[in-house]
């Protein structure tokens, strides 16, 4: 099978564009149930982390959101993160963020 090509974030390439990367979700609804996840997510070494932000419970707080995406983002080193948010039909909260 021929590569599909690699992925790069932040100008590094991700996995090796034949293996399937593995990317690992973050669900914590708060600030310390996101650090005891990536207590236990990092040492398994995946090769991306995805914020699942619609699960905090501060989805509404622009300030907390943004304290905790910078914490996770710290924690996170070199790894590469993505942030997803659902739409609330798609089981979001129905809660606006700025």
């Amino acid at each position: 099978m021929a590569p599909l090509g690699q992925i790069h974030v932040r100008g590094r390439p991700l996995g090796d564009g034949v293996a399937p990367l593995i990317i690992t979700p973050l669900i914590g609804r708060t600030p310390q149930a996101l650090a005891d996840e990536l207590k236990v997510i990092l040492p398994k070494r995946p090769d991306m982390l995805e914020w699942r932000v619609d699960h905090f419970d501060d989805l509404g707080d622009g300030p907390r959101v943004v304290a905790a995406a910078r914490e996770v983002r710290r924690a996170a080193g070199a790894l590469p993160l993505l942030l997803t948010r659902r739409h609330h039909r798609e089981g979001g909260q129905p809660i606006a963020i700025d």
